[in-house]
């Protein structure tokens, strides 16, 4: 069960010292719906989500350029709060919900409000002292939908400057949505308006290359928490909600990370000292507060073999192997941090360890305090020859991008 009903914006700005709810703005049309209240959901291109201390605010954009629009939105809810003063009657729905539509141009010349009331699915109340209260259970929502201009169309398409259509500019909308506990709690939101300017940057500054350069062809979406400062940023596409990385990937900037291990290695019957200078990329994203990456690295890794000479000493034979390994783990083992598996090439031989061709395969089984055991399984001479190996590393990180 709803109501809804249409005020004319033309009414709206009338003084507002002039005139008291009873008296004034009159309502010109009850309807059921009207297109002008709605955008178009096959131009949202980012739908970014802000949680308050005070409920939510959300962020469904065309265009990357809408960002800096944003930056107006608090004198945008100032023009919201100052349009609805008189509507109070309008707006207390003191257990159902209420749902304000609110539709403004650029130049803030043209507004249009539409309150629409649902009743409670259902009843919860309070004894206290003795009276009982019956509770508001559902939130309130104030969508605004902006109609904007574009800049130079026929500057976007490449074209002159000086084109006899390069002063054409075309309509398009964006919307912001606020769901908050009560709508007078849009008070605090305004009055903490530095709060909302902060997410907005935050929100422009991670959009990548392509998203910045085509969002339709990337569309993307964040959820940014102003009272941790923590943001979750989906390569995905749209999320539907904020709740969407719970069971979905989130990710995160990738990097690399340039790191050295040292360690020792079975080979055959020998333990051999081993090294290994190794380059990883890394793609991390989040399952909720899961923090998971998979990564693919090369490396260059020597064994140093010492054999007597023909004058009794010893001589050093270094065999490097050049490594590439792959790796992915949902990371929830607090003593695992990962496991990757590669393969081996050696591309460098001395002494009489290794004869012709040779590869190996591994695993690497990577812990928490920083010791890797590998096994492998080795086969050389020309790949006729197989033995098993197994070589135990630690790993230092020297530099992370």
């Amino acid at each position: 069960m709803k109501q809804t009903t249409v005020f004319a914006a033309l009414a709206m700005l009338l003084p507002a010292t002039c005139m008291a709810q009873s008296e004034s703005i009159k309502p010109v049309a009850k309807t059921k719906s009207r297109k002008i209240f709605e955008m178009n959901t096959y131009g949202i291109n980012i739908r970014d989500f802000v949680q308050l201390p005070t409920g939510k605010v959300i962020f469904e954009l065309s265009r990357v350029e809408d960002f800096d629009r944003l930056h107006e939105l608090p004198a945008i809810l100032a023009q919201l709060r100052k349009d609805t003063y008189f509507y109070k009657d309008s707006i207390d729905n003191s257990t159902g919900s209420l749902k304000l539509d609110y539709v403004i141009n650029d130049e803030k010349e043209h507004r249009e409000i539409r309150f629409t009331h649902y009743a409670p699915e259902g009843n919860m109340f309070v004894t206290r002292k003795g009276e009982i209260s019956k509770l508001k259970t559902e939130q309130d929502t104030i969508k605004i939908l902006v109609h904007a201009l574009t800049g130079d169309k026929d500057a976007r398409a490449g074209k002159k400057k000086n084109s006899v259509m390069s002063k054409y500019k075309w309509p398009y909308d964006f919307q912001v949505i606020l769901c908050l506990d009560n709508f007078y709690d849009l008070d605090k939101v305004i009055a903490d308006s530095a709060v909302l300017r902060q997410a907005v940057d935050t929100l422009r500054s991670v959009l990548t290359e392509g998203m910045v350069s085509n969002p339709r062809r990337h569309p993307s979406s964040a959820v940014y928490k102003t009272k941790t400062k923590k943001l979750l940023l989906s390569h995905n596409g749209l999320m539907t909600s904020e709740e969407f990385y719970f069971h979905s990937s989130i990710s995160a900037p990738a990097k690399i990370v340039i790191g050295c291990n040292v360690g020792a290695g079975l080979v055959r019957h020998t333990i051999a000292p081993y090294a290994e200078f190794a380059v990883s990329y890394i793609n991390v994203w989040r399952e909720g507060e899961k923090k998971n990456f998979s990564y693919f690295g090369l490396s260059a890794a020597p064994y140093f073999f010492f054999e007597h000479d023909a004058e009794g000493g010893y001589h050093v034979y270094n065999n490097w192997f050049i490594n590439a390994e792959v790796g992915a783990i949902h990371n929830v083992d607090p003593h695992l941090r990962d496991i990757s598996m590669g393969l081996g090439y050696l591309a460098v031989a001395q002494g009489n360890t290794f004869r012709g061709t040779t590869m190996k395969a591994f695993v690497n089984i990577h812990f928490r305090n920083s010791i890797t055991i590998s096994p492998e399984l080795i086969a050389t001479n020309n790949l006729t020859q197989f033995f098993p190996g197994i070589t135990v590393k630690l790993f230092t990180e020297l530099q992370n991008k």
